[in-house]
């Protein structure tokens, strides 16, 4: 006999005759039997791609859809596949079984979790059920909400009136959890008038050295300030 394709034939329709061999009339009786030809699922669900990234703000309000990722099946329907993380150990994130929705339930900390990666599976309802699986990464972008902060506050330093020029007084360290590079400088407005011209800052390593050299008599302390600017 042929192999059935179902996608040619759907049913047949076969009358089944059973006799005997009696005497003296032989006996006979019929029944139809109807036969269903079933697909074979040869297809798993199939997505565009088998990695994704995305980039999420570690402040999104949720709860949030931050993708929606469908896949296609040859053997069909669409609308059969089923949605599911696979090993998805945390709370933040979530998916919709239906249509593919990926959820951001609670809010990322740029700095304890700055990637993500989650396996996204797509099933279908056949027999036997195919499993397809898409790679999601995700980057966590940083929100700037801190400020940078100096390690010691106030700064009060003694310096020798005969100190050269270029003398390093200190250098000037801040921190800040959302920056990776500070800017140093001097407040113009909030220094010393007759001071304005005696200091000077190293905007990229802080560094703090004397501009001109200092007279006791003249002047015997200054108040200058200093700050420190996220990029």
């Amino acid at each position: 006999g042929q192999p059935l394709n179902s996608s040619v034939v759907t049913s047949v329709n076969l009358g089944v005759i059973a006799g005997d061999f009696g005497s003296p009339a032989p006996q006979s009786s019929s029944v139809n039997v109807l036969v269903r030809v079933t697909p074979t699922n040869r297809h798993a669900p199939q997505f565009a791609q088998s990695e994704v990234s995305l980039s999420v703000q570690e402040t999104s309000s949720v709860p949030v859809v931050i993708g929606v990722f469908r896949a296609r099946d040859a053997d069909g329907p669409d609308d059969q596949i089923r949605y599911a993380l696979l090993n998805n150990d945390t709370s933040e994130f979530a998916v919709d079984a239906v249509n593919g929705a990926l959820f951001l339930l609670e809010p990322l900390n740029y700095s304890s979790t700055m990637n993500v990666s989650l396996t996204l599976a797509a099933s279908d309802q056949g027999t036997p059920q195919l499993t397809s699986r898409l790679i999601v990464h995700i980057s966590v972008t940083d929100e700037n909400n801190h400020d940078p902060q100096f390690l010691s506050i106030p700064y009060v330093f003694r310096v020798n009136e005969l100190a050269p020029v270029g003398h390093l007084i200190t250098t000037l360290v801040a921190t800040d959890p959302d920056a990776t590079r500070l800017t140093y400088g001097i407040s113009v407005n909030a220094i010393s008038p007759d001071g304005a011209d005696l200091f000077k800052v190293n905007t990229t390593v802080g560094e703090l050295t004397l501009a001109d050299t200092l007279d006791h008599e003249t002047r015997t302390s200054y108040d200058i300030e200093v700050y420190a600017l996220d990029h």
